[in-house]
């Protein structure tokens, strides 16, 4: 219930910047009460006075209409803003605990029992990027186990990823040593000789089936083991170049190397549903997923340009706009400003089109709720990405220079 209105209260500040005050002074009438009944005081007073103040016009001495101040219209919307923030992240953060253990303890024992955190400042660094944050966001309807899940996938994605920070993104043939002792792992036990990450990677996949049908496993076989395939591995190798990959060959590979498809997958398996094979084979299901993928890619561009520049890497969309479009870097960053805007107005086209493509196909009622959770998740991970990146310090300037001793 309380989710429920705060998405509604989100809305409503989001109104206020798309279309203006007069947009405000309407949708929100009734919220006020429903929040004071839930017991939402400060949020139902701070509703009320953003819709009073949008809806306030002024009269002059004879009467006419004339313009509200603008600065009470500003601070009201301010305050619900601030408050809105600070209460999402306190709802989020309540499904981090059981009686057992705090999620957050959670978010360190994981990566520390398979010696993935080497030293404090491994440790604080880990802490603070938040990748707990990251997956409450990404599945916010999972608790306990199935939120453990998510977290320790989100900590082993990027303490994989950070590797490549390391000599193993210098030198072509340890990283794909490296990549293909973890895609064994998708095709057999792990061994005791086996490295800590390769080890680590065998425990995600075994409680990632769990439960699981033989089909919902073969179908994340396939798409776990792109990111982590030889084929795909150069992304993350530095120094120069004569020839610098094209935009639209770095979205497609990078959408599979920052395991944008997996992070998805997973949402199946943590919401405890799975979309029918037969529904994955249309073109709807297949490029509402790319599209998706591709924004988290493009944002994760933006976040990480100065740390993958101070370590010398060029697979970033960033700087491949700046060497071959010759633009300066404010125009890059509205370049893929645009690019983000135009495939998230392509993602809403392609979400309109799921229940037509529902009643195409005939399915059950199960299935229909199946295939609106699996749209619901790419919704999820497309905002997720972005709150959780204005709050992470994984890209903070301070980590930047040390982030590749991170997962030594």
């Amino acid at each position: 219930m309380a989710e429920e209105l705060f998405a509604r209260v989100r809305r409503l500040v989001e109104l206020a910047v798309a279309e203006g005050r007069r947009a405000v002074a309407e949708p929100a009438h009734g919220d006020g009460f429903s929040l004071r009944r839930t017991r939402f005081p400060v949020a139902a007073e701070l509703t009320t006075t953003l819709t009073t103040e949008a809806d306030r016009r002024a009269r002059d001495a004879f009467g006419r209409l004339s313009d509200a101040d603008p600065d009470a219209y500003a601070w009201a919307w301010l305050n619900t803003a601030v408050h809105l923030a600070a209460t999402e992240r306190t709802l989020i953060q309540s499904t981090w605990h059981s009686p057992a253990r705090p999620r957050e303890d959670r978010h360190l024992h994981w990566p520390q029992s398979y010696g993935l955190l080497d030293g404090k400042a491994a440790v604080r660094r880990h802490a603070g990027a938040r990748y707990a944050d990251l997956a409450a966001r990404f599945y916010p309807d999972a608790a306990g186990d199935d939120l453990d899940l998510g977290i320790d996938l989100m900590s082993w994605f990027f303490l994989f990823d950070d590797l490549f920070g390391g000599p193993e993104g210098e030198d072509p043939t340890r990283a794909r040593a490296l990549v293909e002792s973890v895609a064994q792992v998708l095709r057999r036990p792990t061994a005791p000789s086996d490295v800590p990450v390769v080890r680590a990677f065998s425990d995600l996949w075994r409680r990632s089936c769990d439960g699981m049908s033989p089909q919902w496993r073969r179908s994340t076989q396939r798409s776990t083991g792109a990111p982590i395939s030889p084929g795909t591995s150069p992304r993350r190798y530095t120094g120069s170049a004569t020839s610098c990959p094209r935009s639209r060959n770095i979205c497609c590979c990078a959408g599979r190397t920052i395991g944008v498809y997996p992070t998805v997958d997973l949402a199946e398996r943590i919401g405890r549903f799975e979309v029918p094979e037969h529904v994955y084979a249309d073109n709807v299901p297949k490029a509402i997923r790319h599209v998706a993928a591709e924004v988290d890619t493009i944002h994760n561009d933006l976040c990480s340009v100065e740390k993958e520049e101070a370590r010398g890497e060029i697979h970033n969309l960033l700087l491949i706009l700046e060497k071959w479009r010759r633009c300066t870097r404010a125009e890059a960053v509205e370049e893929m400003c645009r690019m983000i805007r135009s495939r998230t107005e392509r993602f809403l086209v392609l979400e309109a089109a799921v229940p037509a493509l529902c009643d195409s196909l005939r399915l059950t009622e199960a299935q229909r709720v199946s295939v609106r959770r699996f749209a619901d998740s790419l919704l999820a991970v497309m905002r997720g990405d972005y709150d959780w990146a204005e709050q992470s310090g994984r890209y903070a300037n301070e980590n930047i220079p040390r982030e590749q001793e991170t997962a030594q």
